[in-house]
């Protein structure tokens, strides 16, 4: 599937960091380990961080990050029901 544009709102973003808005949510979900941690440090909802995921295409980066952060475990029933 092709990606979709950014948003204005994606852009202002990156405009403030100096930086690609992917590797931006990248590293604060990396940094905080849950999408309301890092959509809040970005002041942005939990789920616009989450359709900006896969609108960006970096929902796999994402759960790549919090497979490393559990250290391989398999999600547990909170998590997989969004419950962050």
């Amino acid at each position: 599937m092709a990606r979709r544009k950014k948003t204005t709102h994606m852009l202002l973003i990156e405009a403030q960091n100096n930086r690609d808005i992917q590797e931006i949510m990248l590293s604060e979900f990396e940094r905080f380990g849950t999408e309301k941690a890092a959509a809040d440090m970005l002041n942005i909802t939990q789920q616009t961080f989450n359709q900006w995921k896969f609108r960006l295409g970096i929902e796999e980066e994402i759960e790549q990050i919090r497979q490393e952060r559990r250290g391989g475990q398999a999600p547990t029933s909170d998590e997989q029901d969004g419950e962050q």
